[in-house]
């Protein structure tokens, strides 16, 4: 599962970009900030976006962490086996 490893929002202002100038000069769509209040992963045209605003690599932003569930879930699935004689 991916998860911003910033709070964008905050990051956004103290690099200069205050949320009303975002919305002036319709830097993201008010979906896409709300995405990033709510801590939703956006498209990666939109993460493009944010990478060359803050200029930064996009690991610097988000990161994968295994979901439990499906850690378990693919534990108690049987590999698929065929024997060769």
């Amino acid at each position: 599962m991916l998860h911003y490893k910033i709070d964008v929002i905050k990051t956004l202002n103290e690099h200069g970009y205050s949320n009303s100038a975002m919305s002036r000069g319709k830097m993201f769509s008010e979906s896409t900030m709300t995405k990033f209040r709510r801590g939703i992963i956006v498209s990666t045209s939109e993460l493009s976006k944010l990478c060359d605003l803050l200029r930064v690599q996009p690991g610097e932003i988000i990161e994968w962490i295994p979901d439990e569930s499906q850690d378990r879930e693919q534990e108690n699935q049987i590999p698929w086996y065929s024997p060769l004689s």
